[in-house]
């Protein structure tokens, strides 16, 4: 029996429904990750809410009709200020006052045409850089001072409005206000949410270094130097956490007591940033010993790994100051394992390896880093990782 074909019935089987299947796959993975940052996000929503409506409403209430800038500023300035970065928020508030203010005064002389918005964008970058504004000020200028002039430029019956220049900072005020008041973020999570990625470097970094060595693995040490290299963002989003952490304290009374909080954290996350500069270092050196084929003692691997339990377990310690003591003894028993390698290699037939004098030295910078991120004072930290050696002597 002959087979019916349908026109197109070929190309259709032909087509790769794996494509399809993954596209699908795709806006779900997609969709899942929005649902979540919208729950992430609620405080933001919340905020900009608030924000936009008490702006539009005192703006309103004080006889300006349509003002339309005030909610765009207070949302604008609630957005800014979700990295906490008092300075950035104040940029943008002024430069929305300098930009209006200018083109509003030079609009309603000079008219609107292409030569008039080059010259208020001229004039608008010039008084932001007189300001002595960042990137934030100078764009917030220059884009208000391109609204007023092209979009609702000064009319005959009103030449100058001065409302919108109000408006302005009615918004970015309440903005600012709405952003430290209400709902701010709890400095110690903030703090906190802001060290777990260094502390995640750290532990991962050292476990893949440990792994790699116990495995001789050139390829993985490679691939872990490579990637601790990579960690700059981590060690920025550090510090500007913190910044924001700092922030939050000073514009919410009720986080005043948690000045010691942050004073901890700010303590730890110097050392840490040390701790990280060693590991890079400790990763070098480790990928140069698996490069020429040395012989590595088990105990620098195992003291490695020591310090990724460390890492771990560092973070809860600070966030709960708690007691340091168990982080400091995962510590001292990786500071152990280094301080038992020369005897061992004193009676071993293989040559120690060039590079294990100088990836036991990093080991140890680095739990005297942790040590020091614990709390214990410098001095303390070399002394008991002496004791450690004399104690395996």
């Amino acid at each position: 029996r002959s087979r019916t074909t349908v026109p197109g019935m070929d190309i259709a089987r032909s087509l790769p429904t794996a494509a399809f299947t993954g596209i699908g796959h795709s806006a779900l993975d997609q969709s899942r990750r929005g649902i979540t940052e919208v729950r992430d996000s609620w405080r933001l929503i919340l905020q900009a809410t608030v924000a936009a409506s008490l702006a539009y409403g005192i703006a309103e209430s004080i006889g300006h009709e349509v003002p339309f800038f005030a909610p765009i500023a207070a949302v604008a300035t609630v957005a800014v200020s979700l990295a906490h970065r008092r300075r950035r928020t104040v940029e943008l508030l002024v430069g929305n006052a300098i930009g209006i203010l200018l083109a509003d005064f030079l609009v309603a002389r000079i008219g609107t045409g292409a030569w008039q918005v080059g010259l208020v964008v001229a004039l608008a970058l010039t008084a932001a850089l007189i300001a002595g504004g960042g990137p934030i000020l100078i764009m917030q200028a220059c884009t208000a001072a391109i609204l007023i002039a092209t979009l609702t430029p000064p009319t005959p019956d009103s030449p100058w409005n001065t409302g919108r220049f109000v408006d302005a900072l009615i918004g970015g005020g309440i903005g600012l206000v709405v952003s430290a008041l209400l709902l701010p973020v709890h400095p110690a999570r903030h703090a906190r949410s802001a060290t777990d990625p260094v502390l995640e470097v750290l532990a991962d970094g050292y476990r893949r270094v440990g792994s790699a060595l116990s495995a001789t693995d050139l390829l993985a040490a490679e691939a872990a130097l490579t990637d601790l290299r990579a960690t700059a963002s981590v060690l920025e989003g550090f510090h500007s956490g913190l910044a924001a952490t700092r922030e939050s304290i000073r514009l919410a009374p009720w986080y005043w007591d948690q000045r010691p909080v942050l004073d901890s954290y700010a303590d730890a996350g110097l050392h840490l940033d040390h701790a990280l500069r060693n590991l890079r270092v400790l990763a070098r050196q480790a990928m140069l010993a698996l490069d020429r084929s040395e012989p590595v003692p088990q105990g620098i691997p195992a003291a490695v790994a020591g310090l990724a339990e460390a890492a771990d377990r560092l973070g809860p310690a600070l966030a709960t100051e708690g007691d340091p003591q168990p982080v400091r003894r995962l510590l001292l028993v990786a500071v152990a394992h280094t301080h038992g390698i020369t005897a061992a290699e004193s009676s071993a037939p293989a040559r120690p390896g060039l590079f294990n004098a100088p990836m036991i030295a990093q080991i140890r910078l680095s739990a005297s880093d942790l040590l020091q991120a614990t709390g214990m004072p410098a001095d303390a930290a070399a002394g008991i990782i002496r004791a450690t050696g004399d104690a395996q002597g």
